[in-house]
């Protein structure tokens, strides 16, 4: 293909300072061949892009334009009027630093974009910054309308009467432009402010002093949050804290400190609790129940507390919690190591099905669990963590045992950090055509390697061909290609890939001129993880598990694995 040459010329009309300026600007370009010779009443494609300080910049603002030069080769465009690829025109800050204009062509109207030059917007462009700039001296006195900084308005000439009610509000304040000079006194009143208009980044230092405001113009509302202690323990005005009965009161920046030094009267067994004493050094038990000669908990047939509860036989602690939203056991643990635990549970006979923490409810509700995790800090916290530290050992073990149940269920996203097999899969969703009453699920689509399916449609150019460009990533994951090309509309039977895939592309010929056609490519991953994992389309059973099946369909469950119920005793015989 031979190279273009692009003469252009840019004209932008500028208005006056007090007109709105147009978001665009006009460029001219004559189309050439590398020879000099016109390239006439042909279609098109350029793109605008606009860097910022430099050739290399940073794009502020792209868009394309399609078109037809004249029979002299001419295009006449204006830019920011075309198609936008990425930000926004309105945006460009014309008034900080230079800015630079990338043009780029592709002849035959597509997108495959030929770089043709870069060069500095020196003046014109930058008449933009007109709509927001304008230099003036002096002071502004009368009436005054329109966006204003603190340099031009003369000193006591804001008044009472020059502000509408509500007029002040947080994004017509730049940051520190109400300065004491620029108040007259008395004139900030409460209609005059907006609720939570007045923060710290508006007001200069020292600007606000009391002959500013008006009586009982600053209400709690005109305050943003954060910004200052609206009250105290519901007071307001001047509050004073007293120190009495042997407290001591201490104020430290914003941190006041109240310590108590005095003595307790009594002490009082309350509900659960015996003992107690009106002077001296008192104990107070815990009532424990149950058989014994005492009713305490240092009783001498059994541990203390912290210590071990053994029971030869059934529970050795049993709590029960009666009311609606109650706990019947509420641990904490303030540790930070690995195995700090509120809860604790472990299994120490090596053999039969004994767990260490069992959890079992009797309950329909969709939101009762036998064991329940919630993890409520940001981060990496775990609702329910398992961790298999043996050989053919499993983290968390799920079974299905009933009928329709499932011995997994999630709400949300679920992440495999590894490989994950499985007997079948499929997507399940309320069915498009009837989704109250019934649903529709497809199966996954398998493969014995690790492959990737790309595929789309493309509208072949005058000549039958056409250049697929696949992902900027397709070649770093993928490799082994295949390809596959079908016809649309009328027949190519001369269609076949012309260059396979290099630089994540790849062309196709022979079709029917402006004809179309749909494309298939696979490739099989080999990333690193994929290069490391990969799975084995046959392998032989270890030796413990020769002789079983994974899935035994004549049984509808795992060999040699029971359907457990681990279920409790009654409650009547519990509380016995």
């Amino acid at each position: 293909m031979k190279q273009l040459l692009l003469s252009f010329l840019i004209m932008l009309v500028c208005h006056s300072l007090q007109a709105q300026a147009p978001r665009k600007f006009n460029y001219q370009a004559v189309v050439r061949n590398t020879n000099g010779a016109i390239i006439a009443s042909r279609n098109v494609s350029l793109r605008f892009s606009i860097r910022d300080g430099a050739a290399t910049g940073t794009v502020l603002y792209s868009e394309r334009h399609n078109t037809t030069t004249s029979s002299f080769g001419l295009v006449n465009l204006q830019i920011g009027g075309g198609t936008v690829v990425s930000g926004v025109f309105a945006d460009v800050a014309w008034g900080t630093g230079a800015k630079f204009l990338q043009v780029e062509v592709d002849i035959n109207g597509g997108s495959s974009y030929t770089p043709l030059a870069t060069m500095e917007l020196i003046a014109v462009p930058y008449a933009l910054q007109a709509e927001k700039a304008g230099s003036f001296t002096g002071s502004l006195t009368g009436d005054i309308s329109g966006a204003q900084n603190a340099t031009v308005i003369g000193a006591n000439t804001i008044t009472t009467n020059k502000i509408a009610d509500g007029a002040v509000a947080t994004p017509k304040l730049p940051d520190h432009v109400i300065t004491t000079a620029k108040v007259g006194d008395g004139v900030i009143t409460t209609p005059k402010l907006t609720d939570a208009a007045v923060n710290s980044a508006k007001l200069a230092d020292n600007a606000v002093v009391t002959a500013k405001i008006a009586d009982n113009a600053v209400t709690a509302t005109k305050i943003p949050a954060a910004q200052v202690v609206k009250s105290f323990n519901g007071l307001k005005d001047e509050v004073t804290l007293a120190a009495t009965g042997g407290t001591t009161l201490d104020v430290t920046d914003n941190t006041i400190t109240i310590t108590g030094n005095g003595d307790i009267a009594a002490v009082n067994a309350g509900a659960g609790l015996v003992g107690g004493g009106a002077d001296g050094a008192v104990t107070l038990s815990a009532a424990f129940g149950g058989n014994g000669i005492q009713n305490t908990l240092s009783r001498s047939d059994h541990n203390h507390v912290g210590q071990t509860w053994t029971a030869a036989s059934g529970r050795a602690l049993i709590l029960y919690a009666n009311d609606a939203n109650s706990i019947g056991l509420n641990a904490y643990s303030y540790g930070t190591g690995y195995s700090a635990a509120a809860v604790g549970g472990q299994v120490l006979s090596t053999t039969g099905q004994s767990v260490g923490v069992f959890g079992s409810t009797g309950s329909n509700d969709q939101y009762a669990a036998g064991v329940f995790g919630q993890a409520t800090r940001s981060g990496n916290a775990k609702a329910v963590w398992g961790y298999a530290l043996g050989a053919n050992t499993f983290a968390i073990y799920g079974e299905g045992a009933g009928t329709g149940s499932y011995a997994g269920y999630f709400q949300g996203r679920v992440h495999v950090n590894g490989t994950l097999s499985k007997a079948a899969g499929s997507f399940k969703i309320d069915h498009p055509l009837d989704p109250q009453n019934k649903y529709l699920s497809h199966s996954f689509v398998e493969s014995p390697d690790m492959m990737n399916i790309y595929n789309g449609n493309v509208v072949l150019d005058s000549r039958g061909e056409a250049t697929i460009t696949l992902p900027g990533y397709f070649e770093a994951l993928n490799m082994d290609f295949r390809y596959q090309l079908t016809a649309i509309g009328k027949p190519s039977p001369n269609i076949y890939i012309a260059q396979e895939i290099t630089g994540n592309k790849f062309r196709v010929a022979g079709g029917a001129p402006n004809g179309k056609i749909s494309w298939m490519v696979t490739g099989i991953r080999h990333d690193a993880y994929a290069r490391e994992h990969r799975i084995p389309v046959e392998e032989l059973k270890p030796e413990a598990e020769r002789g079983t099946l994974l899935n035994d369909v004549r049984k509808g469950k795992l060999p040699g694995t029971a359907n457990r119920e681990r279920g409790v005793a009654p409650e009547e015989s519990v509380k016995q």
